[in-house]
């Protein structure tokens, strides 16, 4: 049976991650993080703080270990992510692990008007300079992948928008904010990951000693109809034109959530393409449990301005029927505010 550390157990993948594995019963899974709570008493824990605590006793042994440090602190301060990851790989060479996987994000392809669509693993990283999780993505990216030696395979994991019920990850939120209100008439296709489909793929590539780059995303993409009747049938596009009364007034408020409604340097995620190809990682026996329109119904909520069931939207996203939305004007209103909140 295989011994698989975690680092990075105590957060939402790797929670999962551990679970999975366990359950498998292919591998004896040990969960590592600064803080650690509710795991089972045959799970192997350590809590220990990657960059400050000694690794290399915890490692010793280790037939893989995974990757998938979640730190809010660290998510766009290069300098503060570096210390870890690079204590971490220092650690890995120090004890001899053979396999190593990195969950990284295809936010590291960065969001291009001259991208390919689809994006394959040959593509060469080149994130949004202005996103700072992003560049901390891709600078982790490029050093993980430099881990790999003659006695060492290393898989570097890719996902598109990570979803699921109850989570509403920072990056998806972003880019439902900047895909609702418009300034520009850009409709780039879009692509949501279930974050079962995550964990099974972290788990595959853990026990099956995957080695290189892989995409992680459900087959295709969301067009933007589709993707139109899933948030509801309806967008507050922003143009230049001047209006008044109460238009003005929706006109003022759109406004104002269109200026801050993404993370700096994400607007560039809703205007132009970044969807990635997943043959690479289908061909090494991943199988997507959830297409995109599963793992967006199943990760987002109704929207605020139509009542639609998860059944409804899943119904739409499968193309039965359409929705009228009545009461454009308030519905814009009711959009406004809540992306300005």
């Amino acid at each position: 049976m295989q011994r698989v550390v975690v680092i990075g157990g105590n957060g939402r993948v790797g929670r999962r991650v551990i679970s999975e594995l366990a359950r498998s019963g292919a591998a004896e899974p040990v969960a590592v993080d600064r803080a650690l709570r509710g795991f089972r008493s045959d799970i192997e824990t350590h809590r220990l703080e990657v960059g400050r605590d000694d690794l290399a006793s915890v490692l010793a042994g280790a037939d893989a270990v995974v990757s998938v440090l979640e730190d809010p602190s660290r998510r766009d301060d290069l300098a503060a992510a570096q210390g870890p990851a690079s204590a971490l790989i220092a650690a890995v060479r120090s004890a001899g692990v053979p396999h190593v996987v990195h969950v990284s994000s295809a936010l590291v392809y960065g969001a291009h008007a001259d991208n390919p669509v689809p994006l394959t693993e040959a593509a060469p990283i080149r994130p949004v300079l202005a996103l700072g999780p992003a560049v901390v993505k891709a600078e982790l990216d490029r050093a993980f992948t430099a881990l790999s030696a003659a006695d060492r395979t290393v898989a570097v994991l890719r996902p598109t928008t990570t979803l699921s019920p109850g989570w509403d990850a920072w990056l998806a939120r972003g880019l439902r904010r900047g895909m609702t209100v418009r300034e520009d008439e850009a409709d780039p296709p879009v692509q949501f990951l279930h974050l079962d489909d995550l964990v099974s793929a972290v788990c595959l590539a853990a026990l099956d000693g995957l080695a290189g780059p892989f995409n992680v995303a459900p087959d295709g993409w969301i067009g933007p109809e589709r993707f139109r009747q899933l948030a509801g049938g309806f967008r507050v596009r922003v143009g230049p034109v001047e209006a008044s009364g109460r238009a003005a007034d929706v006109a003022a408020a759109a406004r104002a959530a269109v200026r801050r409604p993404v993370p700096e340097g994400l607007d560039a995620h809703v205007r132009h393409p970044w969807v990635v190809a997943n043959d690479r990682l289908r061909a090494a026996g991943w199988d997507p449990a959830y297409s995109n329109e599963q793992a967006y119904v199943a990760g987002t909520s109704a929207p605020p301005w139509a009542a639609v069931s998860p059944k409804r939207r899943q119904e739409l996203a499968l193309g039965v029927g359409g929705l009228g939305v009545a009461g454009a004007t308030a519905a814009a209103l009711s959009v406004a505010k809540r992306l300005t909140r």
